[in-house]
């Protein structure tokens, strides 16, 4: 688990996330054999995604895995850190220092490179 995976912390802050929901899910994924084993943040990420909804969350993790078996070259060879770099070389991406009320972070972008090849 990295510092971003802070299970409880997300408990704490999403008061629509429900253990009871988490360890549904987990049960139903281990009846699942063509899944693999997913870790409870990931479930609790495939739930975010559908807005805490049960239903919607089992589709979107069978349509995850189904399409990473079936397109592998989607998936594998891939390097975040090549793929930032050409991201930082066609837009500036910047924080605001300032928040919404809500306290969301304000993200400032800005294409600087029009080459559509390099997109």
């Amino acid at each position: 688990m990295t510092k971003f995976e802070d299970i409880d912390e997300e408990y704490r802050k999403n008061k629509e996330l429900k253990k009871e929901d988490v360890q549904m899910l987990k049960e139903w994924i281990e009846k699942q054999p063509h899944l693999p084993k997913i870790s409870e943040f990931q479930i609790i990420i495939f739930l975010h995604s559908c807005y805490y909804r049960i239903e919607p969350t089992k589709t979107c993790i069978e349509t995850f895995y189904t399409v990473r078996a079936h397109c592998p070259e989607f998936f594998k060879d891939r390097n975040p850190i090549e793929i930032e770099s050409k991201l930082f070389e066609s837009f500036l991406i910047a924080p605001l220092k300032k928040r919404t009320p809500h306290g969301y972070q304000i993200m400032y972008f800005k294409l600087i490179n029009l080459d559509a090849s390099k997109l």
